[in-house]
């Protein structure tokens, strides 16, 4: 038999209609409609009366189901052919009113949903056609497409919005900035073609479709719902705000004091999770130099300070569907510190990425295309974007591991040199305006930027993987192009340092406590680049340097100049250690004066050993004392020194 064969089922047999009055009776098969006379086999062998009395009744409605739909109640009721015949029982009236009231409460329901979906649309179509009235034809391009403007799409494409919420970024390289170059070409070759405008369809208009448009709420509830959070007790939060504030927003300035502590007088970290996981971020870290009992989640264990609050907050725990706040990566910058400090610092190093990502999200790593004055909102996301952009490059040298940012992917302006206090302070004209001979912290921040970028042109260069294909492309010898290189890098930072502000030149004597933990900052890390541009260079045991510089000497020399920097802020009891930035300068510099020391005790090169050596212990010394509140010191142990 063949596979058709098999595969032949023989069709369903329909039933046959008007049995007879006794098969009817004993529910089986009847055969009249086949007979002939309409008498069926079995009364036939039953010798019975083939009859056909049975009358049928009128099927009437189903439970449940009306007897005719609302629909057609509704086109019965507005008919102008004929008059709607009203029901005689008020049974019957009481049912249509009931489905008609039905009827509209679905209708109601249907229109709320479609509003809802059509808001954010509307905005976006007003916000484009405000644009399209500020176009002027004259200025439109004229040249082809490879010769667009991509700060013009920029501005553009501000309007164009995925969400009317908040503006998400779109770079020169993106579907959407060829999207609308498509669009400015067709509007040109209609004014060239016919002389007038063409009527652009705007995207967001009845050709944005909803079905693909709208972010419905299971695209959105991806995150697991938690908990509420429970925030430290009034008194002691203040404590915490205070500890923050004081030992890390002046070498960190990441949050606007006067208005964060005015959101937290408002209550904002009860009614918004954002800014209620941004305080609890900010209590975390503020309990880092602070001794109340209550910080502690175990009273024995200094490491344990803190954890309480951070353990809260769960960084990933996003739908990441709508665009980020600047909340958001505040809480990211200080998470990260928290964690950077802590027993299991190798989070930060992702956490860094994403931070990053979340702020290129809505381009606060660009520059803005046309001049506008400075807001308290774009300088906040400045702020954010740098303390992230120091933290990127900082971990990627600290880990030896590749950046999340890189020199030609932003291209954003430095902070503002003014304080808080006078971002809006006496009126427009006065706002985001320093007084004459008061120094800014900002004045502070924007040096260590500028080391920072320093830092990240010796990662991009001495450190960088494809060093080969570097010398190729300048044409250079791998010594040539090192000697070159290492010359730049130091040039740079004496130039760095010729610019430095007056009173953030080192001083062990300052007297203003902010200033002298600033400068503090920048010196650590000023002799930690300088190690790091040298320290390649530093021959091994025998061999003689491949550079005409003498390397292990500089280093050495500025492992001493840091090591004396962070003893002066030791003995004034100032609390930088905490922090990796400083506490990588420190190891550093302890591990080259050691390396220096052993290479001089089997060579005939006089040193002062017992003074270098005095030096490494007060600085291991260093590493003891903050061990406890540093967790594993950022992989600092001071125990390694036992193995040396």
């Amino acid at each position: 038999m063949s596979d058709e064969e098999n595969s032949y089922t023989e069709p369903k047999r329909r039933r046959l209609q008007n049995a007879c009055d006794e098969c009817r009776k004993r529910k089986v098969k009847c055969d009249s409609a086949l007979r002939s006379r309409n008498i069926c086999s079995n009364c036939i062998a039953l010798k019975m009366d083939c009859t056909h009395t049975h009358e049928k009744k009128k099927r009437g409605p189903r439970l449940g189901h009306h007897d005719r739909t609302i629909q057609e109640t509704v086109d019965a009721i507005l008919s102008t052919r004929r008059p709607f015949q009203i029901p005689d029982d008020q049974a019957s009236v009481r049912k249509v009113l009931v489905d008609l009231a039905n009827h509209i409460r679905d209708l109601e329901e249907d229109i709320a949903q479609l509003r809802r979906v059509t808001d954010s649309l509307t905005q976006s179509v007003n916000a484009m056609e405000q644009q399209t009235d500020r176009n002027d034809p004259l200025h439109w391009p004229t040249n082809s497409l490879g010769t667009y403007s991509v700060e013009n799409l920029v501005e553009d494409l501000k309007t164009f919005e995925f969400d009317a919420k908040n503006v998400r970024h779109f770079g020169s390289s993106s579907n959407v900035t060829l999207m609308k170059a498509a669009m400015d070409i067709k509007k040109e070759t209609y004014l060239q073609n016919r002389g007038e405008a063409v009527h652009e369809v705007q995207p967001g208009r009845s050709h944005r479709r909803p079905e693909f448009w709208t972010v419905y709420p299971w695209q959105q509830d991806l995150i697991v719902k938690n908990p509420p959070l429970e925030f430290p007790a009034d008194d002691l939060m203040q404590d915490l705000m205070d500890c923050y504030f004081t030992n890390f927003n002046h070498v960190f300035p990441v949050l606007h004091r006067p208005l964060f502590l005015k959101s937290l007088r408002e209550c904002a970290h009860v009614h918004s999770r954002q800014f209620g996981e941004l305080v609890l971020a900010v209590c975390a870290l503020g309990a880092r130099f602070s001794n109340d009992p209550r910080v502690f989640e175990d009273t024995s264990i200094e490491s344990s300070i803190g954890w309480k609050w951070i353990r809260q907050i769960q960084p990933l725990n996003r739908s990441f569907v709508e665009p980020p706040s600047v909340y958001e990566v505040q809480m990211f910058a200080i998470y990260i510190s928290f964690m950077s400090s802590s027993s299991t610092p190798e989070i930060s190093w992702i956490l860094i990425s994403v931070g990053v990502r979340l702020a290129q999200d809505v381009g606060a790593h660009r520059r803005p295309q046309e001049s506008s004055e400075p807001t308290v909102e774009s300088e906040s996301w400045k702020r954010a974007f740098w303390l992230m952009y120091v933290m990127d490059l900082f971990a990627s040298a600290c880990l030896g591991r590749p950046r999340s940012i890189q020199d030609f992917s932003y291209d954003a302006n430095l902070p503002i040199e003014c304080d808080e206090e006078y971002w809006e302070h006496g009126g427009p004209e006065l706002a985001f305006k320093q007084p004459p001979g008061e120094p800014s912290t900002m004045s502070y921040w924007n040096c260590l930027i500028k080391l920072m970028i320093i830092l990240g042109n010796v990662l991009r260069t001495i450190y960088a993987v494809n060093q080969s294909e570097l010398c190729s492309a300048a044409g250079m010898t791998r010594l040539e192009w090192s000697e070159k290189v290492v010359a730049e890098l130091d040039s740079s930072l004496n130039n760095w340092t010729d610019e430095i502000p007056e009173h953030l030149k080192w001083d062990p004597n300052q007297n203003n406590r902010e200033h002298f933990e600033q400068a503090v900052m920048l010196y650590a890390n000023y002799y930690l680049i300088q190690i790091l541009i040298h320290r390649p260079f530093i021959p091994g045991p025998g061999e003689q340097s491949v550079l005409s510089f003498p390397s292990l000497a500089i280093c050495a020399n500025a492992a001493r100049l840091c090591l004396h920097v962070l003893e002066v802020h030791h003995q004034r009891g100032s609390s930088l250690l905490v922090f990796p930035q400083v506490m990588m300068g420190l190891f550093n510099s302890v591990l080259v004066l050691l390396v220096n020391t052993l290479r001089c005790r089997h060579s005939s090169s006089p040193i002062e050993s017992g003074n270098e050596l005095a030096l490494i212990h007060r600085g291991i010394d260093m590493l003891r004392h903050c061990e406890n509140r540093q967790g594993r010191c950022s992989f600092y142990d001071f125990r390694v020194w036992s193995q040396i």
